[in-house]
């Protein structure tokens, strides 16, 4: 009878096994988590069919490399005679709110306060004013800032909501109309779908480039 040893394996075989063997699994995983954004994807989608519509798309190639996303409601070419808000998407995800101020003097603008009921909440962004026949001051919010700015309308869409606008100099108050706050909602709504889409396929990206590095490894 043959008694011979069977050969074990090197350490460095077995090294290689069991790195074989986490690539394996890591690559399991990675498929799972970019299925798993795939499907928040899929069920963005809808949500951003449904809105887009009600939106013009606006990009000025010589001073812009980010179009955005501006209501149809709430173009500044509609709006230059009046305190108004505008606000829109970009194409990165960013929401923006700017508040316009029009009078025959100065406001010295500072901040926002926006009230309803017996909730207030106060916003305050950058400033730029010049005069044209008249005192044009404008504050913006961006990103997050402005997200909560129109989170505030949208909680308070049944109620009649006010807009202060408060200045070293003076102030100026105004009203949200319903078809404004509609505008505003509908913005809002875009705006954190918009981010969210966002931020998926950054996810989704860097998740592929984990896929496809586990996906060489094992062909090695």
């Amino acid at each position: 009878m043959w008694s011979g040893c069977v050969k074990q394996p090197s350490k460095v075989e077995v090294r290689k096994a069991e790195k074989r063997s986490q690539d394996s699994l890591a690559l399991l995983a990675q498929e799972r988590t970019l299925a798993y954004y795939d499907s928040l994807q899929q069920m963005l989608v809808p949500t951003l069919d449904s809105l887009l519509p009600r939106f013009k798309y606006e990009k000025d190639a010589r001073y812009e490399d980010k179009g955005h996303y501006v209501h149809r409601l709430l173009r500044t070419t509609s709006n230059t005679a009046r305190n108004y808000i505008q606000t829109y998407v970009r194409d990165d995800g960013q929401t923006i709110v700017r508040f316009y101020y029009f009078g025959e003097r100065a406001l010295g603008f500072e901040r926002v306060v926006l009230s309803a009921d017996n909730l207030e909440d106060t916003f305050t962004g950058d400033v730029h004013a010049f005069e044209a026949e008249g005192w044009h001051e404008t504050l913006t919010i961006e990103g997050d800032e402005a997200l909560r700015c129109l989170h505030f309308i949208d909680i308070n869409r049944s109620a009649r909501v006010r807009v202060e606008l408060r200045g070293s100099r003076s102030r100026a108050v105004y009203y949200l109309s319903q078809t404004d706050k509609e505008a505003l909602m509908e913005t809002y709504r875009l705006g954190m779908t918009m981010r969210d889409m966002v931020e998926v396929e950054r996810r989704i990206k860097l998740t592929s480039m984990q896929v496809e590095k586990y996906q060489n490894r094992l062909e090695k």
